[in-house]
């Protein structure tokens, strides 16, 4: 009967040719739901979106072959270059072809639904397609090869879409050579992030962090569904294809839709999952690494000393990181090394962490998942099978970090496993006081090895730091359930944001340059948070130190300043392999000064970035954007990689070039006020050069925001309840709101206290309602210059009007004096000038009352507008 009606199906499908012939193509069958038109052809198929009427994706069809194909590469493999970058090569092309023939379908119109046979009918070989429209804007498409081939992974599953002119695409996981591609190939694929430009070629293909999903400048998303290698060639091979190609003999992926780029990133985030909560306020506060750098002190002095200046000189810190913490750390290749406190280098480690909580410091710490042949917990792993296998089911050993490393990696996709690594391994740091660590690596998996499912190699290589995330998750659940925990990781795929609440970038040169210095902050923390991680940060003054610029002293500031503002701002003391040759924020007065100023200027904005914390908890979209995310219109904003937004409000223009004291800035549209000098600084869109010297991160506030900021002059950490410190309760007790020029807006914040301000020439006011109870005052900062009235509509001096009780709980009496006798009209609209409600009255000679009704209206500011005769009069009326 199936087969039948598919007949029927396609036979009244080519009966519709002539009525249905698009440029070439036979439309054979449509289906909408919501923002999504599918259109099945003859030869392939079209996205749509019904809001816009625009064509989001179609197939490519070249020459005869049809858009769907298979490409055989047997010998493919890995190289393990330097034991530690994975580099994907794919070596000769076996055999590829493409399909050529839509054999049958059939839809599914009531459930949104439609299946298609794609044929190579020379060869007989063929794939299913299954399609179906979800709900909230997605569809979600399945190519499956009909026939199943064994070792899969030696296989590309390919689809062509049209690569429309002008099109760009952003996300892709961290990627540290740009923000948006186009000509280019993106491999997904993760490993160990490039080190400068090794390994070559191609080094960009190297990254901690990678997703297969983009955000299209045609205003749509896609998300690749395999966790398999994948690869996107966005026009390097073909300048008029899009060709995805998945190391499977399936290509499944989803396209998600949205009124703005940021709805198109909450709509893929509810699938791909947003982080599990939201991070105690300490999280963003400032880290300080405590690392001794000569023979002369023991760690525990270091951090002692660490302590007591941060205290002493004011400067704000609510953590202190102890990366070289363990035995295990401090002797990589020595044997019987275990992940315990390495007790010489850190005597009285007790003491030490009771007198940094007392001094409210979190202490953390440092883990990689790996286990040495000569370890303690080797022989444990190996007896009981946790380690992942060999062809001959015998614990896979590989070198790792260096020639004479040999490692074991534990087999997380197990709970058993897992539950040996927290029991035994993680305990460890927690039962010395530890409130989270560093959990780094996780990408180095090979594909020879075995997992306990014998997956396919090249899919668990990309999950397995989800299943480190999961570990590290797992335990910090069972033993810190009030989440007063956190713990940050660099490597990642699709859904890493579900197991881990921070992300960083990795390691950089500590160096100026665009391959893997101080240029690349900025486009891997903007990639990584479009696809999907919304907290990403770097940590000061980079990791490497193969060479030391002359000027290194500006490079670290300029980095300083950089890192300010991002969710998290810590330090790093770069590779074990360079101490003594690079810098540490007290290196000098000047970099202890500047470290003060910006640990000082993140602290003051804590409010507004743990607001845009919950945001990201809540709604997927990252605190770090880029400015394409809110101008999308603007096509300079799309390939814009060295400033970013924060939020949807502040803009900020790090310095990047090395000897450089001013710089370029794109402003977009609107206008925009300098944070330091209170200055009107550009109208945009225009593009101006600014001063930038040393001590100066260029920074701008949208003109109508409201911008929370602490200020309380000497707050020391972000901790709660720290008696004798001036601690999270003492920054929270006040708070300024700051709005910038004239209009009108409003702002919640993380507690629900909800901001409403507005400033007209003449007129401000500011109104804040629930949350927690705390003192508040109010800033505007403006240019007298500059008159501006209410923008929704102009008010006329010739009337007379008021209304009482104002605020209100919903009933109030407009007071109107009118001259003469006239026919009037009470309309009331809310700050964004939408009309909500609407009557008419008679007014007399002189003063009328009405009442008027608001209490079906949420709480908040409106304006009531009285008109009559063409002139109209309006008032601020608050409802609570």
């Amino acid at each position: 009967m199936n087969r039948i009606i598919t007949i029927l199906t396609l036979a009244l499908g080519f009966t519709l040719m002539s009525f249905n012939n698009i440029f070439g193509q036979t439309l054979l069958h449509q289906i909408n739901r919501g923002d999504i038109n599918f259109q099945l052809f003859d030869d392939g198929f079209k996205i749509n979106s019904n809001s816009t009427g625009n064509t989001l994706l179609e197939t490519y069809k070249l020459g005869s072959e049809l858009p769907i194909g298979i490409a055989s590469y047997p010998f493919s493999n890995v190289n393990y270059a330097n034991y530690i970058h994975l580099v994907v090569q794919d070596n000769a092309l076996f055999n590829q072809w493409f399909t050529n023939s839509l054999i049958s379908w059939t839809a599914n119109d009531p459930l949104y639904k439609l299946d298609a046979v794609f044929q190579n009918t020379i060869l007989g070989e063929g794939f299913n397609l299954h399609m179906e429209i979800l709900s909230n804007n997605k569809i979600k498409i399945d190519i499956q090869k009909t026939a199943n081939l064994t070792q899969a992974w030696k296989y590309r599953t390919k689809l062509r879409l049209k690569l429309f002119p002008n099109e760009y695409f952003m996300g892709f996981g961290e990627r540290l050579e740009g923000i948006a591609f186009r000509g280019k190939k993106m491999l997904n694929w993760i490993s160990e992030g490039q080190a400068d430009t090794v390994p070559s070629p191609n080094p960009e293909n190297q990254g901690n962090y990678r997703v297969p999903f983009y955000l299209s400048t045609r205003g749509y998303g896609l998300l690749l569904n395999e966790n398999s290698c994948s690869l996107f060639d966005l026009g390097e091979t073909n300048i008029n294809i899009n060709e995805i190609a998945v190391w499977d003999q399936k290509l499944s992926f989803t396209v998600y839709t949205g009124a703005t780029p940021t709805d198109i990133i909450k709509n893929y985030t509810e699938d791909a999952g947003r982080i599990f909560r939201t991070p105690e306020p300490w999280v963003f506060g400032v880290w300080m690494m405590a690392k001794n750098r000569n023979g002369f002190q023991t760690e525990t002095d270091r951090s002692n000393y660490v302590a007591q200046l941060l205290r002493n000189d004011s400067i704000p810190c609510s953590a202190i990181w102890h990366s070289y913490w363990s035995e295990k750390i401090n002797n990589i290749l020595g044997s019987g090394m275990k992940w315990d406190l390495d007790v010489a280098k850190y005597p009285n480690y007790s003491t030490l962490v009771n007198n940094h909580h007392n001094e409210g410091f979190k202490v953390l710490h440092y883990y990689w998942p790996y286990i040495f042949n000569n370890d303690f917990d080797y022989n444990t792993g190996n007896t009981n099978g946790y380690f992942m296998k060999n062809s001959i089911n015998q614990t896979y050993l590989n070198q790792w970090l260096s020639f004479w490393a040999q490692v074991a990696e534990p087999d997380l996709t197990k709970q058993t496993v897992r539950n040996w690594y927290k029991n035994d391994i993680m305990i460890n740091a927690f039962n010395h006081g530890s409130s989270g660590w560093m959990t780094d690596f996780g990408e180095h998996h090979r594909i020879e090895m075995v997992d306990s499912a014998n997956a396919n190699p090249y899919a668990v290589h990309n999950e397995y730091p989800l299943w480190w995330g999961k570990t590290n998750q797992e335990f910090w659940e069972q033993h810190q359930p009030d989440g007063d925990y956190t713990y940050w990781m660099r490597g990642g795929w699709t859904g890493i944001q579900k197991y881990s609440p921070l992300m960083w970038i990795g390691d950089p040169q500590f160096d100026w340059s665009a391959n893997d210095g101080i240029k690349t902050i900025i486009p891997a923390v903007l990639s990584a948070g479009i696809s999907g991680h919304p907290l990403v940060s770097s940590h000061i003054g980079g990791y490497e130190y193969n060479t030391l610029p002359s000027n290194s002293e500006e490079l670290w500031i300029r980095w300083l300043q950089t890192c300010s503002l991002f969710p998290v701002m810590w330090t790093h003391e770069g590779s074990e392999l360079f101490f003594g040759t690079h810098l540490v924020f007290d290196q000098s007065s000047q970099t202890l000064s500047l470290f003060k100023k910006y640990s000082k200027l993140h602290i003051q904005f804590f409010p507004y970035i743990y607001t845009l914390v919950k945001e990201g908890k809540e709604k997927g979209v990252p605190v770090a954007r880029s400015l394409y995310l809110h101008y999308p219109n603007d096509l300079n904003t799309i390939s814009i990689k060295d400033q970013f937004l924060l939020g949807d409000r502040v803009m900020i223009a790090p310095i990047l070039d090395s000897g450089a004291t001013n710089r370029t800035v794109y402003f977009p549209a609107g206008t925009w006020y300098d944070f330091w000098s209170g200055t009107l600084a550009a109208t945009g869109p225009v593009t101006l050069s600014v001063s930038a010297p040393l001590d100066r991160l260029p920074i701008f506030i949208k003109e109508g925001k409201i911008l929370p900021l602490y200020n309380q002059p000497h707050i020391e950490t972000l901790v709660k309840n720290v008696p004798g410190i001036n601690d999270f309760q003492y920054a929270d007790s006040t708070m300024e709101f700051r709005f910038y020029g004239c209009g009108t807006d409003q702002l919640e914040l993380w507690d629900s206290t909800l901001v409403q301000m507005h400033r007209y020439t003449g007129d401000s006011l500011t109104t804040i309602t629930g949350g927690h109870p705390r003192q508040y005052t109010s800033t505007f900062v403006y240019d007298n210059s500059i008159n501006c009235y209410v923008d929704i509509f102009e008010q006329s001096q010739e009337k007379k009007l008021s209304v009482y009780p104002n605020p209100t709980t919903g009933l109030a009496v407009i007071s109107i004096n009118l001259i003469p006798k006239a026919q009037s009209t009470i309309e009331i609209y809310n700050v964004s000038g939408s009309l909500l409600q609407s009557e008419n009255l008679t007014t007399g000679s002189g003063t009328t009352n009405q009442q008027i009704d608001i209490s079906n209206l949420p709480s908040g500011l409106y304006f009531v507008k009285v008109s009559s005769n063409n002139t109209y009069r309006t008032i601020k009326v608050l409802k609570y």
